[in-house]
This record gives structure tokens, C-alpha cells and sequence, in this order.
């Protein structure tokens, strides 16, 4: 059943793939994006557009100046820091693109990085 729903299909290495976290970590650019719950519902809802998961300020900031929506996980989102394998008090950015598939993964360079990635222009 997993194959029907492309559950094990992934996009490591791929050129819309970005990976700035070390590869050790579970979570990396080209998985299928973690769902979680949050005290205020499901992480994702199925979306048509990029959305990020901001783990701290400066991430939250660099997707408001970029213009990305995005959920904020706080500190004490300890099951959702589990998930994405992003430790207490660590900040991480994880953009998911559209299809569900985390696109760009990066701790730090925020702005820079989400820009660029957003920037992006596919061969023709």
C-alpha cells in the first residue's frame, strides 16, 4: 500500500533537494515531509504552495522577510523537535515544497539560503 501513496518514494540528492544540516540527521531534503500534531492542530494540511517549519526566531524572521508561510515550533514542541530530529533550543529551517517533500533543510543562513532557493530556475 505504501508504494501506492509514494510513501517510500524520495528525492536525496536531487537538484531540488538542499541539504545544509548534517547528513546523520533523520529529516533531510528530498524525504517526505514528517506530519506532527501541534496544540493548535496537524502540522500540515494538504497545501498547493511552499511552506516552511521554522524551529526558532531567526528562522520565523527569515521566512517572513523571504515570504514564505510557515509554522512556528516553539521550545517546548518537544514531540514535533523529535520528529524533525532537531534538538532543544537548536534553530533549523525545513521548507516543504508543494508535493509534500521537504525541498531545503538548513540551520542557519536562513534568509540567504531560502532565497536562493526560492530563486531557483528549472532548466527549460
Amino acid at each position: 500500500m505504501s508504494d501506492v501513496f509514494q510513501l517510500r518514494t524520495g528525492y536525496r540528492g536531487c537538484r531540488l533537494s538542499q541539504d545544509f544540516r548534517a547528513p546523520s540527521r533523520s529529516v533531510r531534503a528530498g524525504d517526505r515531509a514528517p506530519d506532527a500534531s501541534l496544540p493548535t492542530g496537524r502540522l500540515f494540511a494538504r497545501r498547493s504552495e511552499f511552506v516552511a517549519v521554522a524551529f526558532g526566531d531567526e528562522a520565523a524572521v527569515a521566512c517572513t522577510a523571504v515570504g514564505v508561510p510557515f509554522v512556528p515550533v516553539g521550545r517546548g514542541e518537544s514531540a514535533v523537535r523529535r520528529i524533525y530530529d532537531v534538538d532543544a533550543g537548536e534553530e533549523a529551517l525545513f521548507l516543504i515544497r508543494p508535493d509534500g517533500y521537504v525541498g531545503l533543510t538548513t540551520g542557519g543562513q536562513f534568509t540567504e539560503r531560502l532565497a536562493a532557493y526560492l530563486a531557483f530556475e528549472p532548466l527549460n
